[in-house]
């Protein structure tokens, strides 16, 4: 067990630990930016926002998130992901289990 300090990834994509059961990576959006999957996960995916606001959308639902929320999503689902704010949106993703 080894503790892993995020910040240090803050602004580069990153696969922090992936094993056979998840994926725990993490990512930042400038200001305005988006992001979603190109197929639907076939396990869930938790999204928590360390640094930065986000607009979560599947299909006709959206949710929005600042700093310290969590978001639980569904498998088979295709969230998209815009930085909402004026800062750099700076988040974790945990698949379960991985997608890639």
């Amino acid at each position: 067990m080894k503790p892993i300090n995020l910040v240090q990834y803050r602004g580069v994509p990153k696969s922090i630990r992936k094993t056979q059961f998840s994926d725990v990576s993490v990512m930042t959006l400038k200001s305005g930016a988006e992001t979603s999957l190109d197929e639907a996960p076939r396990g869930d995916l938790i999204l928590y926002v360390i640094e930065g606001k986000a607009r979560v959308e599947i299909g006709m639902e959206q949710s929005l998130l600042s700093a310290g929320m969590i978001l639980f999503i569904s498998e088979r689902s295709r969230p998209r992901i815009i930085n909402s704010g004026t800062s750099d949106l700076f988040y974790m993703t945990i698949y379960t289990p991985p997608i890639y």
